[in-house]
């Protein structure tokens, strides 16, 4: 006997109707990851007649159906695979699980019904629902999606809960990134200037501090850098650095007191490649130096 293949809005009547929670541990379980789990196994369907005695000792009706909602319950992977085809006959959790589900089979019958007949919503809330858990990437496309669609009703409790959670989790993310960038940033241009310090000698050393701190997330904080020489203080160079964030792009502007010397330009959805901003970094404290031992 094949294993019973769930549809998409079952999967998820099952899910709303048990508020996300693993029947077996009561620990919430995430979408994405989740399984429906029959609380009698399918085995049964091959023995009909040790099913007749579970249904008895259950007190279950002849037309309980092992594959119907009466009988699927989410559950976290392990928890499913630790239960496996084991009944546990006359344990009483098993009876109250069961309760449950024919508590809530109305209710999920009607959630796939709903579903059923807008099948481009059923994707929608399956996909948000996951999205939830995932990365940046995949979230910032579905949020995206969800507010150039046009199947969106505004009314729709179940799709504004959910995009808010989801439009939550991208902003979320999206401050940790670049509070990332911004640290990451700020670490490779110290590294730099200790290198040339290195080079220089031991009479050369360098210092940094904030020169001011933008009013959002997207435009960070003027830094400025300074390289000493502690014999000739005339020697000082001093740069200032800007991360900018806008439209998925991380823009690094260098330069000194009059201009802007360079600024290096990052496309995100490609990943950041710290040499080049090191490169550029190294090459304006050297010829600002070069400029002053003239």
């Amino acid at each position: 006997m094949s294993k019973y293949s769930f549809k998409n809005n079952q999967r998820y009547a099952v899910y709303k109707a048990f508020q996300g929670r693993c029947q077996w541990c009561r620990e919430p379980v995430d979408f994405k990851s989740f399984h429906v789990d029959h609380v009698l196994p399918e085995e049964l369907l091959n023995d009909p007649v040790r099913m007749k005695q579970v249904f008895i000792t259950y007190g279950l009706d002849e037309s309980f159906n092992i594959n119907d909602y009466e009988n699927w319950i989410p559950a976290h992977s392990y928890c499913n695979q630790w239960k496996s085809d084991r009944i546990y006959e006359g344990l009483p959790l098993i009876k109250t699980i069961l309760d449950n589900c024919a508590n809530n089979k109305e209710l999920e019958q009607r959630l796939e019904m709903q579903l059923e007949q807008a099948p481009k919503k059923t994707e929608l809330l399956a996909k948000l629902q996951a999205a939830i858990d995932m990365n940046l990437t995949n979230l910032r496309e579905l949020q995206d999606f969800v507010l150039k669609s046009n199947i969106i009703d505004a009314d729709d409790e179940e799709l504004k809960d959910i995009k808010s959670k989801v439009v939550d989790r991208v902003e979320y993310q999206t401050k940790k990134m670049v509070h990332g960038l911004k640290d990451m940033a700020v670490t490779q241009t110290m590294d730099v200037l200790s290198g040339l310090c290195r080079e220089l000698g031991e009479d050369w050393s360098f210092g940094s501090f904030y020169v001011g701190l933008g009013n959002t997330e997207e435009t960070s904080m003027f830094r400025r850098h300074d390289l000493m020489n502690r014999v000739d203080f005339s020697l000082k160079t001093s740069l200032f650095f800007k991360p900018t964030f806008f439209d998925k792009k991380l823009m690094i502007e260098i330069s000194n007191e009059k201009e802007v010397l360079e600024t290096v330009i990052y496309d995100l959805k490609q990943g950041v490649d710290w040499t080049i901003y090191r490169e550029a970094v190294k090459k304006h404290y050297k010829e600002a130096l070069q400029e002053k031992l003239k």
